[in-house]
């Protein structure tokens, strides 16, 4: 479901038991199918496997739900103007959040 995300068979088991862009968050629904609780099982097996990897970094880091927190601008009162056009590789060096750089101080606490 990861890597296979536009596929049909993901969209249903999207559309019908998780919430939010993170499959890994989801969790096993009483009412939920076999393979449904199959999938479930097999994640929590797998989970401590998988790391976060920014990619390119060239997402908004406050428009682009990029964390498990969705979209970090919703998040705050206000994006800073300095800050609006920041990516990812901006404000993330091997993983260390570079919150000094930010102008938008509100959202410092999220990061630490």
């Amino acid at each position: 479901m990861v890597q296979s995300s536009n596929k049909l068979w993901v969209d249903l088991l999207s559309s019908k038991y998780t919430f939010g862009p993170n499959f890994l968050l989801s969790n096993n629904p009483s009412s939920g199918s076999s393979t449904w609780s199959s999938i479930i099982r097999a994640k929590d097996i797998l989970k401590d496997g998988y790391s976060w990897r920014a990619g390119s970094g060239s997402s908004s880091f406050w428009y682009t739900p990029w964390t498990t927190l969705g979209r970090l601008g919703s998040l705050v009162p206000f994006v800073d103007i300095h800050d609006l056009q920041l990516s990812v590789k901006d404000v993330l060096s091997t993983g260390n959040p570079h919150t000094q750089s930010l102008y938008t101080h509100s959202l410092r606490w999220f990061l630490m």
